[in-house]
């Protein structure tokens, strides 16, 4: 018996003890299964509520590139209007720091871009950072300016991130939101992204790619702070679960947490992972419970675990299991209810809290129970000035019985009179109260919108009536025309007359030669094999004749798969552009016939320096055929490689001068071998297609002139070496002439050799100017470029040149800056110029007075200047001041001295050298005489956009 009780005892415990362990297992599995459905709903609550913070991203930005697509022209305070109107009073927008404007500009384009944002009302606008590419993704708009002081001129192209994502979107045609790029602001680090939607031209078709790129204005977009736009999703992040965001499973994190305390995801119970498309964006989601949420898995389980244990008997197992099974299912219950309410509610606070219009509650009596943030803006006060007052006095003039009225006021604080539109409801409470509810939509910028579209559509109505353009719509399926007055106007019908057949006005006035050619081209656009419907013809006027029109159309309505229902389109008088083509083109043709039969031998060279063209007496001087020049040879064919070189550098200096044609006389090779001299002149023109310089060649054939030449230099040179003999022997006897009278001479005899040895001075200095001239003018005269310091130079020019000016009783002044550097030039003949140009200046100075030398570097050129304050150089002198033997005033070659040539020679070695040279004059004022030279060896290097492809081997 013992035993037997013994055995039942144990029996008994060990079937408590089983059912226990039976009972913890079963409680734990549900209170686990139930903290992970509540896990998987909150978490899940998470991810619609992303989806609808960037569904409200995008519905202002749909907005804002409706604003766009509305106007060809938004200023900054149409942007303004509009973000003060939309995101101002939306509080549901968290992370969006603004809406604005990024336009595409070809760094070209770039000072026109500058200059119309400038006046469209951006101040402060600067471009930043360079980032060195040839387009550019600028920030035209970002409002409010003030969340954005950096934003405006924002280069996008800087960020590889922001500016594959502006590509995509313009490619595509739909919004992307860019990866998130971290930020320094105000010395912390955000991150962010900007979700961008294109916005293109209404009137472009955008069905490719290619399409859309052309047809792109630019796109509106919107600056969102991750932490922002991710927080505060639901009320439980952050207390039961934390989250986070990665590009893909097994990358790095967008950013480490967006919540204020991330916990440690190695101690959180339950965790999940959810893969999202944000508009373009891969985005895979993390989220893992907190300590908080582990605590009521816990406290479930010891509670379960511990009545379990104390109430376990054989009868109350069975008991257990029935009422586990009944709690799972009331906690299923219960949870799903509680989520039900939990997002009703959290969405009916969310639509009346984020809702644009103003919402209030009033009571039976009219008292303003409770408002949105909505109806704070619009009228401009503070909750506590109107919730338990009369909504008469927030609203005068409300009828609360009027279901539907339209009210204006101003807002408090400003004395623009807004307009409203009010919409009253009421209803009845769950404890039977009457409410009222009142919904409140500003509508003053659709009135002003509306009443823009109104003058718009007048201001057009005036635009087509003054340029003459008729517009037209064809019912294709009856074949009636309705036709706008402007259309009556151009083809001379009364305004007034209406009912009249006008389609068959139209094809009873066209020219039978142009009516197949506009039947055919109607015919292809209304089967749909193409776009528009373009056509010239003439049609007869009665007491005018004939003139033509220009017709341009489109289907804008299909009736089936190839027939269109209704083609509108515009026709305009274009005679006048018609004859204008007809008198360029005979004006072509002169110019060709001038061109072919001109006495001048004539070419045009293309930038590879192939004959584009040329004329019989081209032809004729070269003993080439016109296809064999145009097919067969390019100019390094017929001009020696020095020569052409030479011509290249001098178009070069020429270019960055600014000037358009250079001249020079050049020896050119005849078909046979042959060889003769061309006074060749060469200018340039930019290709309006290619944009490269087109050259023009015009070649004078002056083989007799230079063998007169020739002649010439050879008789001067033979006679100026003949006189230089004697004078030397002469200037050289009337010096030994004074040393060895010395003192026994008298005066008149001392004046007789000294005006005997001024005379052979000049003689001397005339002979050798003039073949200083000539050997300038033949090309003998050689140069040796070195680089040379301004400074030591001049220094040597001032020794030279002092005594000379201490004998006239002028003062030399020299104004060298520290930072001048070096010139590459000739040193002898530089020095020359010098000598020419000071030695002027003092004898032309009064004495006691100051000639002035300064030297100022610029880029590439060093600009010397000798000013001095004399009597100053008339403007009728300018034309002849540079032509050898001239002097302004014929009295000067005996009072001062001199041959006339300084000056010419001047000019010609500055060429030489690479500058040029200038005066300027004030009479009675003084001269400043400047010239300028290269600061270093010209580089010999080959231009893409001239003719150097054409001293390449043949």
């Amino acid at each position: 018996m013992k035993l037997g009780t013994r055995t039942a005892q144990f029996g008994l415990l060990t079937l408590c003890v089983v059912i226990t362990i039976l009972a913890y297992r079963a409680v734990d599995r549900v209170a686990w299964r139930d903290t992970e459905r509540t896990f998987v709903t909150l978490t899940s609550d998470t991810v619609d509520s992303i989806n609808t913070r960037f569904t409200a991203f995008r519905r202002h930005l749909d907005g804002l590139a409706g604003l766009f697509n509305a106007s060809e022209t938004v200023t900054r305070d149409d942007m303004v209007h509009y973000v003060d109107a939309t995101i101002a009073a939306d509080t549901s927008l968290h992370g969006l720091n603004g809406l604005g404007f990024i336009q595409q500009i070809g760094r070209p384009d770039l000072p026109a871009f500058l200059a119309e944002v400038e006046s469209l009302g951006v101040t402060g606008f600067r471009v930043h950072p360079d980032a060195g590419t040839d387009t550019l993704y600028l920030v035209k708009y970002i409002e409010p300016v003030q969340l954005n002081p950096d934003v405006p001129g924002l280069d996008m192209a800087a960020e590889d991130a922001y500016r594959t994502t502006l590509e995509e979107a313009r490619d595509s045609g739909l919004a992307r939101l860019s990866p998130p790029v971290p930020l320094e602001i105000d010395g912390n680090t955000r991150t962010a992204f900007i979700f961008v939607r294109p916005v293109f031209r209404t009137d472009a078709p955008v069905g490719t790619v290619e399409e859309r790129r052309a047809a792109l204005r630019g796109w509106a977009y919107a600056p969102i702070f991750v932490d922002a736009a991710l927080a505060n999703l639901t009320a439980s992040q952050g207390k039961l679960f934390t989250m986070s965001a990665r590009a893909q499973a097994d990358a790095a994190p967008y950013f480490p947490s967006v919540d204020a305390a991330q916990a440690d995801a190695a101690d959180a119970l339950f965790g999940r992972r959810s893969a999202l498309n944000l508009h373009g964006l891969p985005i895979v989601m993390e989220w893992a419970s907190t300590e908080q949420l582990n605590d009521r898995y816990s406290q479930i389980s010891a509670i379960v675990v511990l009545v379990g244990g104390t109430l376990l008997t054989g009868v109350f197992g069975y008991l257990l299991r029935t009422i586990s099974r009944r709690e799972e299912e009331v906690s299923r219950q219960v949870a799903r209810k509680t989520s039900d309410l939990i997002s009703s509610e959290e969405e009916n606070r969310s639509i009346v809290e984020n809702a644009v219009a103003g919402i209030l509650t009033l009571d039976p009596h009219g008292y303003i129970l409770s408002c949105n943030k909505a109806t704070l803006t619009m009228l401009g006060r503070k909750e506590a000035e109107i919730v338990g007052r009369p909504a008469g006095q927030a609203f005068p003039g409300i009828e609360l019985d009027e279901p539907m009225q339209r009210l204006s006021w101003r807002r408090s604080g400003s004395g623009r009179r807004r307009h409203f539109d009010v919409r009253a409801s009421a209803w009845t409470s769950a404890n039977g109260s009457r409410r009222t509810t009142l919904i409140i939509r500003d509508v003053t910028e659709e009135m002003r919108m509306i009443e823009e579209v109104e003058n718009t559509e007048r201001r057009w109505d005036l635009a087509l009536r003054g340029a003459q353009i008729g517009v037209f719509n064809i019912d294709l399926s009856t074949g009636r025309s309705e036709v706008t007055d402007s259309w009556k106007r151009l083809m001379n019908l009364p305004v007034d007359e209406d009912g009249l057949d006008y389609q068959k006005i139209f094809q009873s006035r066209i020219h039978p030669d142009d009516a197949d050619a506009l039947a055919q081209a109607d015919a292809a656009c209304i089967r749909g094999e193409t776009e528009r419907a373009i056509s010239q013809y003439r049609m007869h006027f009665e007491g005018e004749g004939w003139r033509w029109m220009m017709s341009n159309a489109a289907v804008v309505e299909m009736d089936g798969p190839d027939r269109g229902k209704y083609l509108i389109g515009a026709q305009t008088d274009v005679t006048d552009q018609v004859l204008v083509q007809e008198k360029i083109r005979e004006n072509e043709e002169r110019l060709r016939l001038v061109f072919s039969y001109a006495p001048v031998g004539n070419a045009v060279l293309l930038p590879d320096g192939r004959f584009s063209a040329v004329n019989d007496a081209f032809c004729e001087m070269l003993g080439f055929g016109e296809v064999d020049l145009t097919e067969n040879r390019k100019l390094r064919d017929i001009l020696a490689r020095d020569d052409l070189i030479d011509i290249l550098k001098q178009i070069e200096r020429v270019k960055q001068a600014g000037g358009h044609s250079v001249e020079a006389e050049r020896e050119f090779t005849r078909r046979d071998g042959s060889r003769f001299w061309g006074l060749t002149s060469v200018s340039w023109t930019p290709d309006k297609q290619t944009q490269d310089d087109i050259y023009i060649v015009q070649v004078n054939d002056i083989t007799e002139i230079k063998n007169l030449e020739r002649m010439k230099s050879e008789f001067i040179a033979t006679v100026s070496h003949e006189l230089r003999t004697p004078l030397t022997s002469i200037r050289g006897a009337l010096a030994l002439l004074e040393n060895a009278l010395g003192d026994s001479l008298k005066g008149s005899g001392h004046r007789l050799l000294d005006i005997a040895q001024s005379n052979s001075d000049r003689l001397i200095a005339l002979v050798n100017d003039i073949l200083d001239m000539e050997r300038i003018g033949s090309g003998q005269l050689e140069f040796h470029f070195e680089s040379e310091d301004v400074a030591e130079f001049l220094e040597e020019v001032s020794h030279q040149m002092l005594p000379y000016a201490d004998g006239l009783g002028i003062r030399l002044e020299f104004d060298i800056p520290e930072d001048t550097g070096a010139i590459w030039i000739d040193r002898t003949r530089a020095a020359q110029v010098f000598s020419n140009l000071i030695s002027n200046a003092c004898k032309f100075s009064q004495r006691d007075s100051v000639v002035r030398i300064e030297a100022r570097a610029g880029d590439t050129m060093t600009t010397f200047r000798v000013i001095d304050s004399g009597r100053g150089i008339p403007d009728t002198f300018r034309a002849n001041i540079f032509k050898p033997f001239s002097q302004a005033d014929s009295t000067d070659t005996r009072e001062k001295g001199g041959t006339g040539l300084g000056l010419s020679i001047v000019k010609q070695i500055v060429e030489r050298m690479g500058g040029t040279v200038d005066y300027e004059s004030v009479l009675g004022k003084g001269t400043t005489f400047l010239f300028t030279v290269p600061q270093e060896e010209p580089k010999a290097e080959r231009r893409n956009d001239g003719m150097s492809m054409a001293v390449g081997q043949s």
